[in-house]
């Protein structure tokens, strides 16, 4: 990091702040989808994209800087992995994690481009991380859930059948496309109620 990348403190608690916003509001998004039923936990990082993206929007706006971030992502993954450890999720998150730091660094922190592409990769990279393995893998993959406890047979059989065919399509335009929506309706807000953010 070049010393004009370099984090002020004041930085470092903003960034702290945003992400405890994040992470609520992520979580909120993911419980919020469980109200649709297991097609609905198939949408779930969509949902949460499209709640939290007025913080990571706002705090890429305040601090356009490289890993910002991944940091705040990766701050989530470690508490997510707290309460299930499941490999190709964490290997399928980072993937995304890195495709949307590479757009950010390419389009521009401060960009509408890099932003949508960043926030729709890591959301859709996430939700990756249950539809491979429920698409190559459905056995083992219900079977890990079930005996973590996490779930039962039947909710994780539906869960399979909904990544597959037409709906399963539509999962992976939704989970990528919220976040995406997520992101263009809080520059709109920022714009409106704090253009000196924006500015």
């Amino acid at each position: 990091m070049s010393r004009s990348e370099k984090l002020s403190t004041k930085n470092i608690v903003l960034i702290a702040v945003c992400t405890v916003l994040l992470i609520i509001l992520e979580m909120l998004g993911s419980v919020f989808s469980w109200v649709l039923g297991t097609y609905g936990h198939s949408l779930s990082q969509g949902f949460s994209g499209f709640l939290s993206a007025i913080v990571m929007v706002f705090l890429l706006y305040k601090i356009p800087k490289r890993f910002v971030f991944s940091f705040s992502f990766l701050l989530l993954l470690a508490i997510y992995a707290m309460g299930s450890f499941y490999i190709p999720w964490i290997i399928s998150f980072i993937v995304g994690l890195a495709l949307g730091e590479l757009a950010l660094g390419l389009f521009g922190y401060r960009s509408f481009l890099g932003q949508a592409i960043a926030y729709g990769c890591v959301h859709l990279g996430s939700a990756c991380g249950q539809f491979i393995p429920a698409w190559f893998f459905p056995e083992p993959f219900v079977e890990h859930f079930v005996n973590t406890d996490m779930t039962n047979a039947e909710q994780m059989h539906m869960f399979v059948q909904h990544a597959h065919g037409v709906a399963g399509f539509f999962a992976v335009l939704i989970t990528f496309g919220l976040p995406i929506v997520g992101v263009y309706l809080a520059r709109q807000v920022l714009k409106r109620y704090l253009p000196k953010v924006v500015a």
